[in-house]
Formats: structure tokens, C-alpha cells, sequence
């Protein structure tokens, strides 16, 4: 028998010690997992930029990662394409996990019933767009029901939505249209919550601070470690409606089972508390404030999320009561494992008087009527429940002291604060202040020094300038003196110019009416530089072209040409014969010789009136002496040949004195043709008529 009781209390010990090593095993070796979307939609494209969600998203993400979420998808800034990408890689991530959440910050809107988060290139023209270009609240929800304990899409949405007003309606339901904010819902999936910023039909504040009310809000309270989820929300609303002014109401949709739901497990060791604190190291206020929410709900399943969350404390012992009331017993702390205890004895059921009596007084906070009915019913089991409510009585009264000390405490500590604060504010400003009477007299030296130095400077200065000043004067007489010296040369260059671009007119109108008189009329007038010779030009081009467009073709090889061509070559030295007028080849031959010795091609053996004028400007001999053997003439002949030589004198004579008068303003132009021809002797030598 003592063996048998020996191994059943062996066994006891070993559970024991398996559940102690289970209960103290790391939160991460137990988690179950975790997934999160998150969307933050400001940069809409065709209304107005809000400007929290974006950073309200962000907030969340970095919220949920410093919780221990296993996965967070975020997806800031997105279209209807990327937006539907993202809710499908979540939906994969959620499948198996325990606790799947949605969270979106940005436009909503419901049409015709229906509820659609909005992306941030959907145009919503009218009523029929909402389908196609925003997302249905349906479509989130049913991204996860992969979850197996919590399923919870948080919507901070409602804001005013600038679709409302510019969307046109085409489909007409009854009762139903276009409204801001969003739609009451009712989830079908099991174990899902549906939280709203706003209740339905109405608008959420955007907030002028860092984040949107709502947001703060659950910053601060929804991932407090081991919070039931419908507990963080009741903080949520209360702080909504404290920032808000009471404006804006949030709003969950859905129900859970019993037991506690938290997004971030309890601390497996909770840390040592006083009667202020609770299990979870919060203040008794908090807990004071849950208790108060848990009783206005009143509810089996509401008790039971409270103790789930303080198992132990005052306000603890006040739920196990409250359940009491409902005829329910209170949770108990979890016993791992322990031997049966000897049967108790059962108490005694108290007397009708002692209930009647006890119903009176069973709610009140009268200290003197509990203690008459333990003096009047000492022996009653309801002495133990009067006595249980005075203990509560003075742990509340206590509480309170504690409270209000710890107010009055914690408002001198403040004012004492206050107080450093503001002396060391004075003493740093006076500190600032010396420092800046201090920096004002340097500066007052300084300035007095840098006075001193800058008298100097422009007594130096004046004399600088006036140094300067005549500098600039005979610079300047310079300047005048250079700039009329270049404008006399400007006109004397301009003048020259202006003079060979007469002669060469002058030569062009004596070359008479030709094709290439016109040509060279032409090229004259596009390198004319001389503008006051450009109406000459004009008018000799004008009247050379009508001259060749009217069929009056040059004259070539006539007599009188050919003579004046005889007379000019044998000047030149390049023709013997008569002037007798004929295209003989005797006049060929000389006009060959002038061309071989000018370096001219000799296919064009022609007389012109442009080769007359070029051979009369030819001031020096061009063929080499040559003597010509010819037979005695008969006296008819002889005759002939004397009036020709006299008429060749008397030409050659003309010529003399026509050049002798010009021949001081040709010689320039003379010296470059005796250049250009060459060189060769032939400047030196005398032709006929010289």
C-alpha cells in the first residue's frame, strides 16, 4: 500500500514538473502565428491628398513587427492592381495562422449597400465605377478566414469622402445610394471582429496632429501583452471620444467566444505588484476603467474576458463576485496538479430574516449598516459576504486615499518641476542675456576699431581714386584719339573698297551685253561691299539680262571688232599685219600668241567686244619683239601700206596721249598685271605706239 501511494505521489511530483517547465518555456516556443496587412492610402490622384494615412500605416507596421507578428505585409500608396496583389499575397501568408489582421487607413465609401476601400487612382465617376475601380469590404473579409482564433479588420476609413458629392447615380435602390462613411456589417465568419473608426453613416476625423484619432488611439492600447482584443477596443472608444470631444464614436462589429483573446500573450512571469498595480504592471486606474466598461456590459462572457486578462487583485475579487451574482462560479487561478482534499463540511443556509435583511444592504456602501447586520447575525453565512463588502468598502476607500495622495503627490512633484524648470529657464536667460551684453560691448570695440580703419581706408581711397580718375582721363583721351584713327582708316578702307569695286563696274559696262558680263555682274552684286554702288549694279544687271533675254546676242568677230582688236595686238606687240579688219589667220595666229603668254586656253579664238576691252587695258607689251620677212609689195600695195602705217601713227598717237594722261593712276594697277603676267622681261620692254 505505501508503495502504491509512494509511485501515484511520484507521478504527481513528474507532472507537476512538466507542467512548471511547459508554463516557464519561452513565449516564442509556444506563439502561434501571426500575420498583418497593412495600407495606407494619401496620395490620391483625383481629389485632394490626406495627409495622416500614410504615416498612420506606417505607425501600425512598425506596431505590429515590435509585437512579434510573424508576418506584415505593407503597402503604402496603392492602386486598384497593386492593392488586390497585396490582399492575395496576405491571403496566402494567413493560411494556419492564428490571428489574421487587416488594416487600412485611406477613403471608404459605401454605394448601394455596399462597403469599398478606395485606391488611390480609382476615379469613381458614378455609382457603376465602384465595383471595378475600388475594393469591395467583402473581398478583405474573406482574405482571412484562413485564421483559426482571431479574424480582425480594422478600418480607419471614414473620413469624408470627396466621391460622394461628384459621383453621378445610375442604378436606384430603394433606401439606398451614395453616403459618406461606411455601412453597419455583420460578419458570417466565425470568431471575426470588424473594427470601425466611426459607427456607421458617419465620418472619422483625419486629426491635425502626427496621427488620426483612432490611430492613437490604438497605438496606445491594442497591443497591451495579455489585453482581450474586446477589452483594447473599449480603451480604443474611450480615448476616441476624449480626443474627439465626444464627436467621433468608435465602433466594433462581430462577436468572439469566451475566454481571453489577445494579440500579444501575457508576460509568462508577471512581475511583483502592490494593491495600485495589476497583474499586467497597469495602473489601477486602468484596471478601474476596464472593470467599470465589463460592468456596464454585465455579461457572463464579459466577466470571464475580464478575469481572463487580471486573474488576480481587487477588481479580480470584484468579477468572481459579479459572476457569483449571475450564478456562475469564478474563474480560478489553473491548478496543474494536486491530491483530492477531505470533503468539507457544508455551511448552513441562512434564515429567511438573515436573506431579507441581507438583500437590503447587499449592494450598499453603508460601512455602519454592514457592520449592524455582522453585530445582529454573527453566526449567519451571510456574515461572511457582510464582511467580504466591508473589506471591499475600505480596500476601495484605501484605494482612493492612495489615489488621491498619489495625485496630490505626483501635483507637487509637478509644480516642483515647474518651479526648476522655470528658475533654470530665468537663470539661462539671464545667463543669455550677459552672454549677449558681453557680445554687443565686443561688438561696440570692434565696431569703433573697424571705424578707425575704414577713415584711413578712404582718406587712402579718395587719394586712389583721384590718381585713378586721371588714369581714366588719358586713358580715355587714348581711347578718342585710337578710336578716330580707326574710323579714318575704316572710311579710307571703305572708300578704296568702294573704288575698285567702281573700276571693276566701270570695266564690266564697257565689256558690253554678254552672258558672262552677266555672270560677273552677278557675283559682283553678291560681294558688293560698297552699298552706295549697289543701284549702279542693279541698274547695269538689269539692263545687261533684258538686253540677252531680248535676242540681241554679242557682237563677234565683226570688222570694226577685229580692226580694234589688230590695232590693241599690235600695241602689244603680238600682231605685224594691217588693221584691216579681217578674221584672217594671220589675226588668229596673234590672238594665239596674246592667250599662250596671258596662260588662257586657246579653245575660244574669238573677237569680242569684253577681249577689245581686255586688250585696251593692258598698259605694257605682252609678245617679245619679232621680225616679220615679207615679199616686196607692187606700188598699188606700197600705197596701201603707207596710208595704213599713217593711219597706225596716228592711232598709236591717240593712244600715247590717252595714256599719258592717266598714266599716273595706273601705274599701281600696271605694276600687278606686270606681276601677274609673269615677270619675264616683259615689263621692261617698249611695244609699238610707246
Amino acid at each position: 500500500m505505501r508503495l502504491g501511494v509512494t509511485r501515484i505521489l511520484q507521478f504527481l511530483a513528474v507532472a507537476i514538473v512538466g507542467a512548471l517547465f511547459l508554463a516557464l518555456m519561452p513565449d516564442s516556443a509556444l506563439a502561434a502565428k501571426r500575420v498583418a496587412l497593412v495600407v495606407g492610402n494619401s496620395n490620391y490622384k483625383n481629389v485632394a491628398r490626406l495627409p495622416n494615412p500614410e504615416k498612420d500605416a506606417a505607425s501600425i507596421a512598425k506596431l505590429f513587427r515590435e509585437a512579434g507578428f510573424d508576418t506584415v505585409i505593407e503597402a503604402d500608396n496603392v492602386g486598384n492592381l497593386d492593392f488586390k496583389r497585396a490582399i492575395r499575397k496576405f491571403e496566402d501568408a494567413s493560411l494556419d495562422s492564428a490571428i489574421a489582421v487587416v488594416y487600412y487607413a485611406g477613403h471608404g465609401i459605401e454605394v448601394n449597400g455596399i462597403n469599398y476601400l478606395v485606391p488611390i487612382d480609382a476615379k469613381l465617376a458614378s455609382d457603376r465605377d465602384a465595383e471595378d475601380e475600388a475594393i469591395s469590404l467583402n473581398r478583405v473579409v474573406e482574405s482571412v478566414d484562413g485564421a483559426k482564433q482571431l479574424k480582425l479588420i480594422i478600418l480607419d476609413a471614414c473620413r469624408d469622402d470627396p466621391f460622394v458629392n461628384t459621383m453621378k447615380r445610375f442604378r436606384r435602390v430603394a433606401f439606398r445610394g451614395i453616403a459618406p462613411g461606411l455601412a453597419a456589417v455583420a460578419p458570417t465568419s466565425s470568431d471575426t471582429l470588424i473594427a470601425y473608426a466611426a459607427k456607421a453613416g458617419s465620418t472619422a476625423e483625419d486629426g491635425d496632429g502626427k496621427h488620426s484619432p483612432f490611430t492613437t488611439a490604438l497605438l496606445d492600447n491594442l497591443t497591451v501583452p495579455g489585453l482581450d482584443i474586446r477589452l483594447a477596443f473599449g480603451r480604443v472608444r474611450d480615448e476616441v471620444l476624449k480626443i474627439t470631444d465626444q464627436r467621433q464614436v468608435p465602433y466594433v462589429y462581430g462577436s468572439l467566444g469566451g475566454g481571453n483573446i489577445a494579440l500579444v500573450a501575457p508576460p509568462s512571469q508577471p512581475k511583483p505588484r502592490d494593491l495600485a498595480t495589476s497583474h499586467t504592471g497597469k495602473s489601477a486606474s486602468r484596471v478601474e476603467a476596464d472593470y467599470k466598461m465589463v460592468a456596464q456590459i454585465g455579461t457572463k462572457q464579459a466577466w470571464e474576458v475580464f478575469l481572463g486578462t487580471y486573474p488576480t487583485g481587487f477588481y479580480a475579487d470584484l468579477a468572481r463576485a459579479q459572476l457569483a451574482k449571475l450564478g456562475t462560479k469564478g474563474s480560478q487561478p489553473t491548478v496543474l496538479a494536486k491530491l483530492e482534499p477531505p470533503p468539507t463540511p457544508q455551511p448552513a443556509k441562512p434564515t429567511s430574516d438573515e436573506t431579507r435583511s441581507w438583500n437590503k444592504i447587499k449592494d450598499s456602501s453603508d460601512k455602519d449598516a454592514l457592520e449592524k447586520f455582522i453585530e445582529r447575525y454573527p453566526n449567519s453565512p451571510l456574515a461572511v459576504n457582510a464582511q467580504h463588502r466591508l473589506d471591499i468598502l475600505d480596500q476601495a476607500a484605501r484605494e482612493r486615499d492612495a489615489k488621491a495622495r498619489a495625485e496630490r503627490e505626483a501635483g507637487l512633484r509637478a509644480a516642483q518641476e515647474r518651479l526648476a524648470k522655470q528658475s533654470a529657464r530665468i537663470a539661462a536667460q539671464q545667463k543669455a542675456e550677459e552672454e549677449q551684453r558681453a557680445k554687443e560691448a565686443a561688438r561696440i570695440a570692434e565696431l569703433k576699431a573697424e571705424s578707425a580703419r575704414h577713415s584711413k581706408l578712404a582718406a587712402e581711397s579718395e587719394k586712389q581714386k583721384r590718381q585713378q580718375a586721371a588714369r581714366i582721363a588719358a586713358l580715355q583721351a587714348q581711347i578718342d584719339r585710337r578710336s578716330k584713327q580707326l574710323a579714318e582708316s575704316e572710311r579710307k578702307k571703305a572708300e578704296l573698297t568702294c573704288a575698285r569695286e567702281q573700276a571693276r563696274l566701270d570695266d564690266l559696262k564697257a565689256a558690253g551685253n554678254s552672258v558672262a558680263v552677266r555672270d560677273d555682274l552677278q557675283r559682283l552684286s553678291q560681294d558688293l561691299t560698297c552699298e552706295r554702288l549697289r543701284p549702279q549694279v542693279v541698274a547695269v544687271l538689269d539692263k545687261v539680262t533684258i538686253v540677252i533675254k531680248s535676242g540681241g546676242a554679242p557682237a563677234e568677230n565683226t570688222p570694226a571688232l577685229v580692226a580694234s582688236a589688230q590695232k590693241e595686238l599690235t600695241r602689244l606687240g603680238c600682231y605685224a599685219g594691217d588693221h584691216d579688219g579681217k578674221f584672217d589667220a594671220e589675226t588668229k595666229v596673234a590672238i594665239k600668241k596674246y592667250k599662250e603668254h596671258k596662260q588662257q586656253a586657246l579653245s575660244d579664238i574669238a573677237v569680242t567686244n569684253r577681249f577689245v576691252h581686255e586688250l585696251s587695258k593692258e598698259k605694257l607689251r605682252v609678245c617679245p619683239a619679232v621680225v616679220v620677212d615679207k615679199p616686196a609689195p607692187d606700188r598699188h600695195h606700197k600705197e596701201t601700206k603707207k596710208t595704213s602705217k599713217k593711219d597706225t601713227r596716228q592711232q598709236a598717237s591717240r593712244e600715247r596721249h590717252k595714256s599719258s594722261k592717266s598714266k599716273e593712276s595706273q601705274r599701281p594697277q600696271a605694276r600687278q598685271q606686270a606681276r601677274a603676267s609673269g615677270g619675264g622681261g616683259h615689263a621692261t620692254m617698249i611695244g609699238i605706239g610707246f
